[in-house]
């Protein structure tokens, strides 16, 4: 189970990179079904405030959505994405 302060640091880095690529929140949740993960609303929501834990294919779909590596969700600097 993932702490509640990695939580928060993930859920800042997907609302930062959804951000980034200009995605509202509906529009990311229809890019995430086309893959695959139907999510609510709500449940994106928990996850870029980090109240609730994701799976890891889940994070891995996120990933594949947001043009980024899992990696950049823990600290990773290999992607181009700016603001932690």
């Amino acid at each position: 189970m993932q702490s509640n302060a990695n939580l928060a640091l993930i859920g800042k880095r997907i609302t930062l990179a959804r951000k980034q690529k200009k995605l509202s929140r509906r529009i990311f949740m229809i890019e995430l079904r086309k893959r695959g993960l139907d999510v609510a609303e709500a449940t994106l929501c928990n996850w870029e405030h980090g109240y609730t834990a994701f799976r890891v294919h889940q994070l891995v779909t996120l990933a594949e959505v947001l043009g980024v590596s899992v990696g950049y969700f823990f600290g990773e600097k290999d992607n181009q994405l700016v603001g932690l």
